[in-house]
């Protein structure tokens, strides 16, 4: 996944052909405009969560999060639609940052990090065993959980434009 933090002098949302109909209403198609005589950019199915929506078509934004989801990873399945970017972060004209992280995604990232803690612990225990593979199994089963939750976005967020 690929944290970008955007400082364009104009942003647009429109909805998503996916949000038509109620399906996916978080789904969105973000045009961001970075120079005065300059190309629109654009960002197709983008996952903007309700809280973040009215600041986004308020028009004071000056900055934002945009997450670019691993195709089909996990981030991207645990939100709805299956998006390919989404939105974590605002900043206003009036210096409020409002960062929103969707439950589900906090969720899922404790799950895998407790999995994987528990895992690497059983399989460093085992290696010293009679059923040395099983605790090698067990290890690298830890060590795949605790690099996804690596990837899931949470807090804190970027403020400043750097990357984490």
């Amino acid at each position: 996944m690929n944290a970008i933090y955007c400082r364009p002098i104009s942003v647009r949302i429109a909805p998503s052909k996916w949000s038509s109909g109620n399906n996916y209403p978080d789904m969105f198609n973000v045009y961001l405009l970075y120079r005065p005589e300059g190309y629109t950019s654009t960002y197709c199915e983008v996952h903007i969560p309700k809280e973040l929506q009215a600041a986004m078509n308020s028009g004071q934004v000056i900055g934002l999060h945009l997450e670019t989801m691993e195709f089909q990873g996990v981030s991207s399945r645990e939100l709805p639609g299956a998006p390919a970017y989404a939105i974590f972060q605002v900043s206003l004209a009036d210096g409020t940052n409002i960062e929103v992280i969707p439950e589900t995604l906090l969720g899922e990232r404790q799950l895998r990090l407790v999995f994987g803690i528990a895992a690497c612990l059983v399989g460093a225990f085992m290696v010293f065993s009679h059923y040395s593979w099983v605790g090698a199994l067990a290890l690298v089963l830890g060590t795949h959980a605790l690099r996804t939750a690596k990837h899931i976005p949470h807090f804190p967020l970027l403020v400043t434009g750097e990357h984490r």
